[in-house]
């Protein structure tokens, strides 16, 4: 039964058996996590906690409380924290064992309104899939992964969430030794495109139908009753992987990882590394160092996107044929991907009404034409010669509305072509028919003041790792409510949350990050 909105002796009594533990044992492993030497608190995620546990159970809440649930101290009738297994393609290349080697889940939480809620603790210390590793997180790490999941979260992409994070005074050895961290998350599943490959390479049939069966009852009932229930299932993934792929790059995000084990079955940004934001726009941007190829870059994300379908397609061939997997891949993930970025993009620019009707014609490519492709492809090539803020620009279009002869302008330079582009905007802005005062109300809802920049990452890191709290807790407001232009947020965008100095020196992310 769902939650009341009444108190709660402790956090471990809202936590109820995962459902994962009703799938075979080849998928997962009782694990008990590893306290933290001096773990204090750092911030809880208030909103969301009085979101998952009801406003009355959540205001009773100490942080202490918080801690101890990170730290795993738990009852008796709390369920054992589980890690899972699952395999993947890393970098293009199969890799057959991986599987949550730093994180558990503590259970699942039935939020008021009914919805289940996995907790996974990061950093809880080894398992039988951390592979020689110490099972830790560090604070840096830690903080990053907070800080983007209230970002993504504000922006409205799908993502995991974070409740709470804590620090400790425990060493960590990565590229130097740091303070040991946790960050306990939240999703209505982890299940990732990895949980699948691992039981279809390994050859094990029936757990490889019971996932799907557990898949299907669980995520996407729907699927489970149209006529062909595997199918079904694959092509709302791909939909779902191509939508998120589509918000990615409209807001300017860079993953880092795209790996098929951190690709989620339910359509969500998973697993937080060396992920970053557009500064100056660069098509080619890649924010993992250790991405020597540019597999990861921005302008790949799409491609590598339906890749990982791809993979996800292959380890549906005991239920679909090879034709129909790519049938199915060709059908869906770009038709939707093209709409549904140029839509938001188009939005962005201020031509299209937020309420406009999809359109059903399609060409002899399969995908659909859309009047504002050329529009959208050409003002990003002015932005990329120009090393435009990505964010600052969109932003500066939208306080004007999209009017002539203001900042926005400026910015792509005295070229014909951007001359050009000028011309053919105000053309396209006056066929939309959408009035000033909408249109501006309109771009404020898809175009962000602020987002989560690298360089503002580092700085609270840096404030908190010297005991202030006080940047995280003012970033992680404006992360909330990034469309809104407060006050607040309004000096954010020129101070803490502007885009790095020309002459600074670029912040080197790794997976470790």
């Amino acid at each position: 039964m769902p939650l009341t909105d009444t108190p709660i002796p402790t956090i471990a009594q809202a936590l109820h058996r995962p459902r994962w533990q009703t799938l075979p044992s080849f998928f997962h492993n009782d694990v008990v996590v590893a306290p933290l030497q001096g773990a204090r608190m750092v911030h809880v995620n208030q909103p969301l906690a009085a979101s998952l546990l009801g406003c009355a159970a959540a205001q009773q809440l100490a942080p202490n409380d918080w801690l101890a649930v990170c730290q795993g101290d738990v009852t008796d009738a709390t369920p054992a924290p589980v890690a899972t297994g699952y395999a993947g393609h890393q970098f293009g290349h199969y890799v057959p064992q991986l599987g949550d080697g730093r994180a558990c889940m503590l259970g699942e939480v039935i939020a008021p309104g009914g919805d289940y809620w996995e907790w996974q603790l990061k950093g809880a210390g080894p398992t039988p899939y951390s592979r020689r590793g110490d099972g830790r997180a560090v604070l840096r790490s830690s903080i990053r992964e907070y800080l983007v999941s209230q970002a993504m979260a504000g922006l409205g992409i799908p993502t995991t969430q974070a409740l709470c994070l804590t620090t400790s005074d425990e060493p960590v050895q990565r590229e130097c030794v740091e303070p040991g961290a946790m960050v306990l998350r939240v999703a209505p599943s982890h299940l990732r495109f990895g949980h699948f490959e691992y039981s279809f390479y390994t050859g094990n049939t029936a757990a490889h139908q019971q996932l799907l069966d557990f898949t299907l009852a669980h995520y996407y009932p729907q699927c489970a009753n149209a006529p062909d229930p595997p199918a079904a299932l694959f092509s709302a993934v791909v939909e779902k992987t191509a939508r998120l792929m589509a918000q990615w790059q409209a807001v300017g995000f860079c993953h880092g990882v795209m790996n098929t084990d951190n690709m989620s079955m339910l359509g969500l940004t998973l697993d937080y590394g060396p992920y970053g934001f557009l500064d100056a726009f660069n098509p080619d941007h890649i924010c993992n160092h250790s991405d020597t190829s540019g597999r990861y870059r921005y302008s790949n994300q799409p491609a590598i996107g339906q890749w990982n379908c791809a993979a996800l397609g292959h380890a549906f061939t005991p239920w679909l044929s090879e034709a129909t997997v790519e049938t199915l891949l060709k059908d869906t993930f770009y038709p939707v991907f093209m709409e549904a970025y140029l839509g938001l993009m188009a939005r962005k620019l201020g031509v299209l009404a937020m309420e406009a009707p999809p359109r059903a014609a399609k060409g002899d490519d399969g995908l659909l034409p859309h009047p504002y492709k050329a529009l959208v492809g050409d003002v990003l090539m002015l932005l990329a010669q120009q090393r435009v803020d990505y964010t600052q620009w969109f932003a500066a279009l939208t306080e004007a509305g999209g009017e002539p002869d203001t900042l926005w302008q400026k910015a792509l330079g005295e070229s014909a072509a951007a001359k050009q582009w000028c011309r053919q905007y105000q053309a396209a802005l006056t066929e939309s028919g959408i009035s000033l005062a909408d249109r501006k109300q309109q771009m404020a809802a898809v175009n962000p003041l602020v987002v989560l920049r690298n360089h503002t990452a580092q700085h609270v890191i840096d404030s908190v790792a010297t005991g202030d709290t006080a940047v995280l807790d003012e970033v992680f407001t404006a992360l909330a409510a990034p469309y809104a232009r407060t006050s607040a947020n309004q000096v954010l965008a020129t101070a803490v949350m502007a885009p790095p100095k020309p002459d600074a020196t670029p912040l080197v992310i790794s997976c470790s990050s």
